[in-house]
């Protein structure tokens, strides 16, 4: 979705920023922005699980 997002509504207009973004942006910094999101839902399902199994 954000790439989606970046390709036709940002990249129009902002070409060169995000061509400078993406050379200094390692692909790691992407893949550690992944798991924290999976990480951080886990824990949100979780915690709603039990909140639900304790009422």
């Amino acid at each position: 979705m954000i790439k989606i997002q970046v390709k036709y509504s940002l990249e129009p207009y902002y070409k060169s920023e995000l061509i400078v973004y993406r050379k200094k942006t390692p692909v790691l910094l992407d893949q550690k922005l992944l798991f924290i999101v999976l990480f951080m839902a886990l824990l949100v399902i979780c915690n709603f699980l039990n909140y639900t199994k304790i009422i």
